[in-house]
């Protein structure tokens, strides 16, 4: 009978801590050296989050899965304060805009943006928020516009531009971000 009695009590402690969990609307939380507070508040806030943004804080930072709504603005997932794992943002339309990796809130990995129409615009890989590898560029219509190469944030190697009509134009060498024009297409 005791340990009936205690499994109620540990029941009932429990289900009232997640009945008195917090919750506030985005709109009234401030951010102070890295950290969101309730206006008028000394404590970090821990707690859900609802209104222009949605997801959960612990002691001022946000944790797990965090959305922009209204329409779907974004989508990041959070481990103590700091973007960890996949990354969207969304256009107006409802179509994916941005999709990026991060890593202890850096950008790693493949990062990727799309027109409103859903065609992809650029995409470049990340290592410690610094483009490493080739960046591509495209015109709407999916044809490739601009090709570079990028070595710790700086353009290394060569750098292409094609016209729409999928015509090289210009041609640049990089060096450590110095870039020097190599080729120009003179049409009459």
């Amino acid at each position: 009978m005791l340990a009936k009695s205690a499994v109620f009590f540990l029941f009932l402690g429990f289900s009232f801590s997640v009945l008195a969990e917090e919750i506030v609307d985005s709109n009234t939380l401030i951010k102070r050296d890295g950290l969101y507070f309730k206006k008028n508040f000394s404590k970090p806030f821990t707690g859900k989050v609802i209104g222009t943004f949605r997801g959960k804080m612990i002691d001022g930072k946000r944790e797990g899965l965090w959305f922009g709504f209204g329409q779907l603005q974004w989508q990041a997932n959070y481990v103590d304060g700091k973007k960890n794992g996949l990354y969207k943002s969304f256009h107006a339309n409802g179509k994916l805009n941005v999709r990026a990796l991060y890593f202890e809130d850096k950008m790693n990995g493949l990062y990727e943006s799309y027109y409103n129409s859903g065609i992809l615009r650029r995409k470049v890989n990340f290592i410690e928020n610094k483009e490493n590898g080739i960046l591509e560029s495209y015109y709407e219509n999916g044809f490739l516009k601009m090709k570079a190469h990028y070595k710790d944030g700086l353009q290394n190697g060569i750098e292409e531009w094609y016209s729409k009509d999928r015509t090289l134009y210009l041609k640049f060498l990089c060096t450590k971000g110095v870039c020097e024009k190599i080729h120009e297409k003179v049409t009459l």
